[in-house]
């Protein structure tokens, strides 16, 4: 039976399962599946492209050469690779 605290529920057995899933709550919808990973792909788009364009508007507001374009994209290589890296082995699971 569960221990209520303040209005939070405590279980009062350990989850059983993988822990990714717990028991008793309603599949997810396609719909909300593909807003999630609509949200994944977006973020990744924007962490390749960001710091390229932020390199570039440093270059034009300072009159610099290609210096800031340049560390924007290997900045936007580096942290777009670890977003890939993240979805692929399942770190940015809600949750």
């Amino acid at each position: 039976m569960p221990v209520t605290d303040g209005g939070l529920v405590i279980p009062s057995a350990p989850l059983s399962g993988s822990g990714d899933v717990v028991s008793g709550l309603e599949p997810r919808s396609p719909m909300s599946l593909g807003i999630e990973w609509a949200s994944r792909i977006s973020t990744l788009g924007l962490e390749f492209a960001v710091p390229p364009l932020l390199g570039h508007l440093l270059d034009s507001r300072l009159g610099t050469g290609p210096g800031g374009l340049l560390v924007g994209m290997v900045l936007g290589f580096v942290v777009g690779m670890m977003g890939i890296l993240r979805i692929a082995r399942g770190g940015s699971k809600p949750g």
